[in-house]
């Protein structure tokens, strides 16, 4: 079982770096958004 969630956790790490990288603008939009709220809150 651990076998099967640790694959499964690498498969799901690979698509979200693909993603990133095929989405450059919107990882800076929501890097963006991230850190304006957090200094918001502040």
């Amino acid at each position: 079982m651990q076998e099967l969630q640790k694959k499964a956790r690498e498969l799901k790490n690979q698509y979200h770096r693909n993603w990133r990288a095929n989405n450059k603008e919107k990882v800076k939009e929501i890097n963006q958004r991230y850190w304006l709220h957090k200094a918001e809150k502040q």
